[in-house]
């Protein structure tokens, strides 16, 4: 079971990375990194999201994770009966004000096949319908929302996306792809800083990814509670 890592390099693989010398969690980055290496390999055409989850007032960070696991478990098999793969995954920030329970809040990253679904908005509604019911409150809703990017520093092939500005979009056949790919990984990075992180309560999952189908047809979902497990499963798990 690996451990959690702490770099501040400025690269991870052959990725340049923005804001590596601040420091950052390599089990996250590389979460999304094999996520995203594996959807472009697949799919000509790659959306990628990133959904912002925002806690209730008295909501723990494990009342949070708790809901937001089978919050995602449901979007998951939603997706799957829509015939759309994605690779998801969630990261819990917790940052210490000073109240004697730091407020939490929750980073989702969701990389789908971009012929099926070219953007997160309908995950976000979706989520934050699921969510609203888990929290034990269906009628209050709002928690959940879908970030744009910042398209001039981010979207490298702007002529092929057009249509919204609310994802990333890879063409993995036209010009311009590989840096593409390097700008989403960057943005999807952003969860992984270590300024947010520590924050939660002794033995708190502090991320979460969907599984990565393996050669002899098996599944491993990437688990952590401060150290880091592999869990074997065949839908999502956080």
């Amino acid at each position: 079971m690996p451990r959690q890592k702490i770099s501040y390099d400025s690269r991870y693989e052959d990725h340049q990375l923005h804001n590596g010398n601040n420091g950052f969690i390599v089990n996250i980055t590389q979460g999304y990194h094999d996520r995203l290496e594996y959807m472009v390999n697949k799919h000509n055409q790659v959306a990628v999201s990133h959904l912002d989850v925002t806690a209730p007032e008295g909501i723990s960070p494990a009342q949070l994770t708790k809901a937001i696991s089978g919050s995602l478990d449901s979007l998951k098999k939603k997706l799957k009966k829509e015939k759309t793969e994605a690779q998801i995954g969630w990261v819990l920030e917790a940052t210490n004000s000073g109240a004697a329970e730091p407020k939490p809040h929750i980073h989702i990253g969701i990389i789908k096949n971009a012929s099926k679904s070219q953007n997160g908005m309908g995950d976000a509604l979706y989520l934050d319908k699921i969510l609203a019911k888990r929290l034990g409150d269906p009628s209050r809703t709002g928690y959940v929302r879908c970030n744009p990017p910042d398209l001039e520093r981010y979207d490298q092939q702007p002529e092929f996306n057009t249509k919204n500005n609310m994802a990333i979009k890879i063409r993995r056949n036209k010009p311009g792809a590989d840096k593409q790919i390097d700008n989403t990984l960057n943005w999807l990075n952003y969860q992984s800083k270590l300024a947010t992180k520590g924050f939660a309560p002794p033995r708190q999952r502090e991320y979460g990814f969907t599984c990565l189908p393996k050669d002899d047809g098996k599944s491993i979902v990437q688990d952590n509670r401060h150290g880091g497990d592999q869990l074997r499963a065949d839908d999502v798990q956080s």
